[in-house]
């Protein structure tokens, strides 16, 4: 349900924790959303310095104004378990991570281990991108089975399953947005990719040791809220959901709190469950696309946004990542 309608984006999070306490933004980049320059008591973590941050951001051409706003990088975090990477042993009374779950290797990992770097009364605020409403729209949604899997069977490194999909499924509106709205969904076209690209890909991912950025995880607002119940249910989830939000633009927001919920999920086969699953249904079928958005799409296929350019920038990401 959305409370705060008519706030824009960092507006919304900020709404939603104790911004009087002692917080922790995870990879905020270059765009923070409790600023460090804002006053806010917030520690900065990131998979690099800031200096890295600026070298990297300033080769491919970004403005000096953005580059700013990069903040000094409390906790490196490159893989190790984030009560790991926290080593001062503070303890947060929020937590916020702008699209950082929908490229974590183990969400179920990511979340237990934000709730046990929260105060008792803690909250975490993630800020999700909508499948309906990016470049991931044809891309299935992911299950809690992919999940569990993911969690059971750890590598520091994604598969090859992502890498495919976003080949094969990449959209873009009018050849070069890769996000929209409910109202802007027109223009959609898909990306012309090779097939020789996907075996590159599929190449360069190959050794263990090498991670390469990319959206591993799709949701919706509703589906987001099922998986996060399902997982409770199974016994993986250790943090509750509070609130998610409608769609808001091409992203929505959701709140959880550290511990379980005290409430018994519900049976796998309820009515309740049922409407949840419902709601997942409702979701895809808001976010669909018209048929004359399909045809419109022809004209803006652009010859040069390659799908290899969608997971190709994440070449500029690859970092070593080695087993600790």
């Amino acid at each position: 349900m959305d409370h705060n309608r008519g706030m824009n984006r960092n507006e919304r999070v900020l709404a939603a924790v104790p911004t009087g306490g002692l917080g922790l933004e995870i990879g905020p980049s270059y765009n923070p959303i409790a600023a460090k320059a804002a006053g806010f008591d917030v520690r900065t973590m990131d998979h690099a310095s800031r200096e890295e941050l600026v070298a990297k951001y300033s080769r491919i051409g970004m403005e000096a104004e953005q580059l700013d706003r990069i903040e000094e990088v409390d906790f490196i975090w490159t893989g190790q378990p984030l009560t790991d990477a926290v080593n001062t042993g503070e303890r947060f009374d929020y937590i916020i991570a702008s699209h950082v779950i929908e490229h974590t290797v183990d969400p179920i990992a990511f979340l237990n281990e934000c709730g046990e770097l929260l105060s008792d009364n803690g909250v975490i605020c993630l800020v999700v991108p909508d499948k309906r409403f990016c470049f991931d729209h044809f891309r299935p949604l992911s299950s809690a089975g992919q999940l569990v899997e993911a969690h059971l069977f750890p590598r520091p490194v994604h598969g090859p399953a992502s890498f495919v999909d976003t080949h094969l499924l990449t959209v873009r509106r009018n050849g070069t947005q890769n996000t929209w709205t409910a109202t802007t969904a027109d223009g959609i076209g898909l990306v012309p990719c090779p097939w020789e690209t996907v075996g590159r890909t599929l190449s360069d991912i190959e050794p263990q040791d090498t991670y390469i950025d990319i959206h591993r995880w799709v949701f919706t607002p509703a589906s987001f809220r099922l998986l996060a119940h399902d997982l409770a249910g199974l016994g993986y989830l250790r943090v509750a959901v509070e609130d998610v939000s409608d769609a808001h633009g091409y992203e929505f927001f959701t709140t959880m709190r550290k511990g379980s919920t005290t409430a018994r999920p519900f049976d796998i086969a309820s009515d309740q469950r049922w409407q949840m699953l419902m709601a997942v249904q409702a979701d895809l079928r808001a976010g669909g696309l018209r048929p004359e958005s399909a045809k419109r799409a022809a004209r803006w296929r652009h010859p040069g946004a390659t799908a290899r350019g969608v997971a190709g920038r994440a070449r500029r990401k690859v970092r070593a990542w080695r087993h600790a």
